[in-house]
C-alpha cells in the first residue's frame, strides 16, 4: 500500500514543480536553466531513480529535460519511457518532436 502512494506522491510533485510544461513552447528561443528548472529536473531524477520501471517517471524526465532544452538528455529519458512501455503513444511523440527540435 505504501509504494502506489510514494509513487503518486513523487509524480504529482513532478508535475507542481514543472509548472504544468507544455510541449508548445517556442524551441527556437535560446533560454537558460533555471533554479526552478534545476528542482524540477532533480525531482523528476529522483522519481526515476526510485521507481525505475515506471515509464511515467521516465517521461516526465524528458519532459523537465524538454523544458530546459536539454534535448538529448530528454532523448534518452523518453527511449527508456517507450522502452519500458512500448504501447504509450504520449512517450513516442513526444521522442518524435524532441528528435525534430534537436536537428532542424
Amino acid at each position: 500500500m505504501k509504494r502506489p502512494y510514494l509513487l503518486i506522491m513523487t509524480a504529482s510533485l513532478c508535475l507542481v514543480l514543472s509548472g504544468g510544461m507544455s510541449l508548445a513552447k517556442d524551441s527556437s528561443a535560446l533560454r537558460t536553466e533555471s533554479a526552478e528548472d534545476k528542482e524540477t529536473i532533480e525531482a523528476c531524477k529522483q522519481a526515476a531513480i526510485k521507481n525505475p520501471n515506471v515509464a511515467q517517471s521516465h517521461f516526465n524526465l524528458g519532459i523537465a529535460y524538454l523544458k530546459s532544452g536539454m534535448y538529448k538528455e530528454a532523448i534518452e529519458s523518453l527511449k527508456q519511457a517507450t522502452k519500458i512501455n512500448p504501447d504509450d503513444a504520449k512517450s513516442h511523440k513526444t521522442l518524435g518532436y524532441v528528435y525534430m527540435n534537436l536537428y532542424m
